[in-house]
């Protein structure tokens, strides 16, 4: 089968990786590409601002996207999609990543690539060119949602919501900020950042769920009740 290589273009090939990465999804232990949701995490992170998307490469068959080399958050890294009837294109897409995603260094050049556990061959090329294993990992882990889902209990004065009922990005911008350890308090600017991430086609408000604390005049109202008991 022709297969046909060329530079990816976001406005016409952005949906059509999605759409691959769907075809390809399975929870077998023999191949595994990235989910479509990181593929869209990508391009509505604030860090693809620094990524030369038409950098990632694409190959086809018959019309239809077989393969994808391409970064993530930063050239000098690369990620490897493809169909598994296709897998004979890794090492095409190896060496094409080494030429144009490689990020330069004072000592030339520089690649970080992502091989799966299991793929046995493709770790063999990829040590025939040199790479070594650093010890990082991605493990990937999947959660069964029971049926009945059991009832969710919260201290008193919490409640659950969801971004449907109230998308107030400055406090979603605040505890996002805090929750990943950035620091107290937010930068001013971050609002416009938390508008772009929600801007991604798959995201819903009502799939984002909070926690809501009580008014701190409501806690305080408890202590001293609590106190005087």
């Amino acid at each position: 089968m022709d297969i046909t290589w060329r530079y990816y273009d976001h406005a016409a090939d952005y949906a059509d990786v999605g759409h691959l990465l769907v075809r390809t999804y399975g929870t077998t232990a023999s191949h595994i590409n990235w989910l479509q949701p990181r593929w869209e995490y990508m391009h509505h992170h604030l860090l693809i601002r620094q990524v030369d998307v038409s950098r990632i490469g694409l190959w086809e068959a018959k019309g239809e996207i077989v393969g994808v080399v391409h970064p993530e958050h930063h050239v000098g890294t690369a990620c490897f999609e493809v169909d598994p009837a296709h897998a004979a294109l890794k090492p095409h897409m190896l060496m094409y990543a080494e030429e144009h995603l490689s990020a330069v260094t004072n000592g030339g050049t520089e690649l970080r690539i992502y091989v799966n556990d299991r793929e046995v061959e493709f770790q063999r090329v990829a040590a025939e060119r040199g790479y070594e294993k650093d010890g990082g990992c991605e493990p990937m882990s999947q959660f069964d949602i029971p049926h009945p889902f059991p009832t969710i209990s919260l201290p008193d004065g919490f409640r659950l919501k969801s971004l449907a009922e109230d998308n107030d990005l400055r406090k979603v911008h605040r505890v996002l900020w805090r929750g990943f350890d950035h620091g107290e308090e937010p930068p001013e600017n971050g609002i416009e950042d938390r508008e772009f991430m929600q801007s991604a086609p798959n995201f819903r408000k009502d799939l984002n769920v909070v926690v809501e604390a009580p008014a701190p005049h409501q806690k305080a109202r408890r202590i001293d009740h609590a106190e005087r008991q």
